[in-house]
């Protein structure tokens, strides 16, 4: 299928239009082919557009996203010293959804800045599409060796779980409920194991699986 008729199916279905890129890429990427890797990129990054929120670029820089995840911390740590009652519990829910939109982007966004994977596009994606999204740049990235891109992929997965973990932290030295704490716990948890079991099947540890097999 030629890249003309690429543009014509991702203005009726994105979707489909996506997946069909997926396959391109992967072949582009077996022959070296860097001419269709770039022109793919440009099309993804339009049709990825077309299903979700683009947000600026700028966004997507590590220590951008990492401001967020650290004020989700200080929130915390002063609604559990200085607020009671609703107030506090408004506030550890705001921080627990800072935490868990932003800490996953953000360990991609830092380990592609460490091996030199380029960020092509930042969405709010998902299926409210308030999900911070972050796209490669395709030549980068199938030109960093196997166990780089097992690294971005793990990444968004270990920062969500240790993020939400020192968040449990914050709660826990400070003046918090026992039903608060109880409930970072439980959430922890059920973080864990939505991220493990989901990620397995065709999220980011099986991407991740797929490259120790390449290499």
């Amino acid at each position: 299928m030629s890249f003309e008729s690429l543009r014509l199916l991702a203005e009726q279905n994105p979707a489909l239009c996506l997946k069909a890129l997926k396959k391109i890429e992967i072949s582009a990427a077996k022959n070296g082919d860097v001419k269709t890797l770039e022109e793919l990129n440009q099309l993804r990054n339009y049709t990825f557009s077309k299903l979700h929120t683009k947000l600026p670029i700028k966004l997507a820089r590590p220590e951008v996203l990492f401001l967020f995840v650290i004020f989700s911390f200080l929130v915390a740590v002063f609604a559990g010293v200085y607020t009671k009652g609703e107030i506090r519990l408004f506030a550890l829910l705001f921080c627990v959804g800072l935490n868990v939109l932003f800490a996953h982007p953000f360990g991609h966004a830092l380990v592609a800045e460490l091996t030199g994977i380029r960020i092509s596009g930042f969405y709010l994606a998902g299926k409210a599409k308030i999900e911070p999204t972050l796209l490669y740049e395709v030549v980068s990235y199938h030109k960093a060796q196997p166990e780089k891109r097992f690294w971005f992929h793990l990444a968004g997965v270990l920062s969500t779980l240790l993020c939400l973990a020192l968040l449990a932290l914050c709660v826990f030295v400070t003046n918090y409920a026992l039903y608060e704490r109880i409930f970072v716990v439980l959430l922890f948890i059920f973080a864990s194991f939505s991220e493990v079991f989901n990620s397995t099947k065709k999220g980011d540890i099986a991407r991740a699986n797929a490259q120790l097999r390449c290499h």
